[in-house]
Parts: structure tokens; C-alpha cells; sequence
């Protein structure tokens, strides 16, 4: 786990601009000055910088920056890994992270947690807080889906996304 130091480190070396989330070098090297980029896209998608040896995620670093302090995860509301600007990112839990996530790879009816049963009906299927609620018996997936939004709205909140569902 990365401790707080290595954020305080950083935060010395580059400065963050809020609006764009463009990190840029604040000092002199060998390879680059004041003022060059910094940062690279990393292979999952994410701004990674360097703190001594150690890499970093650049929105926890804006985080850090903007407020002086680390929550469990910092979310990136439109789902965008190098969108970093203060507007897009936001303190929040693991389970809230979870929450802003979109459908996984395996999905096969097209809509987050709407599966076909063996009986050819459909049912929503969702875990939120570790509770697992099931709903069958739909005769679409298009009305299981229906069913399925009206739930996450109500049970994400602010970390409902529509355009991941």
C-alpha cells in the first residue's frame, strides 16, 4: 500500500492543473524542465506518475493535491481512467467505486445484471453492500432492465450511472 508520503513527494515535484487534470513538472532534470508533462497512460487506461520508485495513480494524486488528504478510492464519475479533471473525479468507498462500474465483459443480454434463466424468462440479479437481491420472472430482457434501473437509481444514489447500465 502506498503511504501518504509518497503523495506528499509528488505533489512537490509536479503541479496539477484542475481544469484540464494535466499534471506538468515543476522541476529541472537531466530529461525534462519546468514544465514539460508528466505522466503516461498506463496499460489499464490510468495517468501514472512516478513518486521515487514507486508509481502512483495521477487521480489519487489530484485528490491529494486538491484536498490535502486520501480517501479509500477516488472515482472517476464519467467512468474515463485519464480524465482527470477535479469536476470528474470524487472521493468515495470501495462499494460506492463498484457501483460506477460498467458491465462486465461476460454480459450477454446487453444490461448491467440482467441474465437469462434455463426457462427462457428473464431475471435482474444485483449485489450492492454485499447483499445479493434477486427478480424473476421477466418476459424480456428489455422489462428486466427497466426494473433493474429503477434499482439503481434508488439504491446508488449519486453513484448511479445510467450510461453503464
Amino acid at each position: 500500500m502506498l503511504s501518504i508520503e509518497h503523495y506528499e513527494r509528488a505533489s512537490k515535484r509536479v503541479s496539477y492543473n484542475h481544469i484540464t487534470g494535466r499534471f506538468s513538472h515543476k522541476v529541472k532534470s537531466n530529461v525534462r524542465n519546468i514544465g514539460d508533462s508528466a505522466g503516461w497512460k498506463s496499460n489499464e487506461g490510468y495517468i501514472r506518475l512516478m513518486s521515487g520508485k514507486v508509481k502512483i495513480t495521477a487521480h489519487r494524486l489530484a485528490y491529494y493535491i486538491m484536498e490535502g488528504e486520501l480517501p479509500e478510492c477516488v472515482d472517476h464519475i464519467n467512468g474515463i481512467r485519464d480524465d482527470n479533471r477535479w469536476i470528474n473525479i470524487r472521493g468515495c468507498t470501495n462499494a460506492e467505486n463498484s457501483r460506477n462500474r460498467g458491465m462486465s465483459k461476460a454480459n450477454t443480454s446487453g444490461y448491467r445484471g440482467v441474465h437469462r434463466r434455463k426457462d427462457g424468462s428473464w431475471r435482474v440479479c444485483i449485489t450492492t453492500n454485499g447483499n445479493r437481491f434477486n427478480k424473476s420472472g421477466f418476459s424480456t430482457a428489455e422489462a428486466a432492465n427497466l426494473w433493474a434501473v429503477d434499482y439503481y437509481r434508488e439504491v446508488h444514489g449519486d453513484f448511479y450511472n445510467e450510461q453503464r447500465c
